[in-house]
């Protein structure tokens, strides 16, 4: 993102910034999944960990979207988004999920 602004790039940069953000929303599944596995609940750490994983795969999406689309490949570029998007929304749907249940 910073080089993407230094070059005058602000909408690169602020894609570059959304996949950042994708990464720091995968923190947090990913330590409850710990946190459940340690104290013996595997299927409920499982869950955590796939939630994580939804948003680590989707970051990754987009970086390579972000790729393409500088290479000159729109087409790779868009579907590289709509598959971070139906990532981003199956681990948002199961946080949601893991919440109503009160896991923690």
């Amino acid at each position: 993102a910073i080089e993407a602004e230094e070059a005058g790039k602000p909408a690169v940069a602020q894609k570059w910034r959304e996949a950042a953000a994708l990464q720091e929303r995968s923190v947090d599944p990913f330590l409850k999944a710990a946190q459940a596995r340690a104290a013996g609940k595997t299927n409920e750490g499982t869950s955590w960990h796939n939630a994580g994983s939804g948003f680590y795969h989707a970051a990754e999406k987009l970086e390579k979207a972000i790729e393409a689309e500088a290479a000159g490949k729109p087409a790779e570029a868009q579907q590289l988004r709509e598959e971070a998007q139906q990532k981003i929304a199956t681990a948002t749907a199961l946080l949601n999920e893991l919440n109503r249940q009160g896991a923690k």
